[in-house]
């Protein structure tokens, strides 16, 4: 799925359709965001930048090659 079609997704989901855009846009374009997004206990600030950060990190940590593997490739 292309980046465009991520975030086009992400955007739909987290818009609140119940509230009229005239009234209250904000509340429109991301009233779904905060439940769609809990604030996790162990941090003090949680954003859209926190969530994508977070997303990249552990992608991050599953690209890190375990011990083992690092050896292996030593010795071959």
């Amino acid at each position: 799925m292309s980046s465009a079609a991520v975030s086009g997704k992400m955007l739909l989901k987290n818009m609140n359709r119940n509230v009229n855009p005239c009234d209250d846009f904000y509340t429109f374009v991301c009233g779904n965001w905060e439940k769609n997004n809990p604030i996790p206990s162990t941090v003090g600030e949680w954003s859209v930048h926190s969530v994508i950060k977070r997303k990249n990190d552990e992608k991050k940590k599953g690209n890190v090659p375990t011990p083992d593997f690092m050896l292996q490739s030593i010795v071959l």
